[in-house]
């Protein structure tokens, strides 16, 4: 299933917590590009894709355990070796929400739907989001 804002929104509303993945940077042939996003549920369920197969099971299980330990975290992906072929690498961030962003991303998901053009901020020491309209 493809990952929407409105899932995430869902799965705050249902579930508390979540981890959204998105890549950052991509180098080399690898399966989805920046910006690319996939949330993970709590019990591994996954709302959209970064690339399949191993390396994308391997950041479930990662996710799994930061949600219980509430953390965010960078990953570095190689999509070289035996069990994937694409040769390339990607940064991906692993983001922990809590029912506590819900807010957040309704207005977020609001201003959307409203043709509105934001850009999402995040303040590095607090972790928090903040959103900057740009319609005008």
């Amino acid at each position: 299933m493809e990952f929407t804002w409105d899932k995430l929104i869902y799965a705050l509303e249902d579930e508390n917590e979540v981890i959204l993945a998105t890549i950052l940077q991509k180098r080399g042939s690898a399966p989805r590009g920046a910006g690319t996003m996939m949330l993970i549920h709590k019990d591994g369920k996954i709302d959209g894709t970064i690339g399949g197969g191993p390396v994308e099971k391997e950041l479930i299980e990662i996710s799994k355990k930061l949600i219980k330990e509430k953390k965010s975290i960078l990953k570095s992906v190689n999509f070289t070796g035996e069990s994937v072929i694409c040769g390339g690498n990607v940064l991906i961030s692993l983001e922990y929400f809590s029912k506590d962003d819900l807010n957040f991303f309704k207005k977020l998901y609001k201003n959307f739907r409203q043709g509105k053009k934001q850009i999402i901020v995040k303040n590095l020491d607090s972790l928090k989001n903040s959103l900057i309209d740009i319609s005008n």
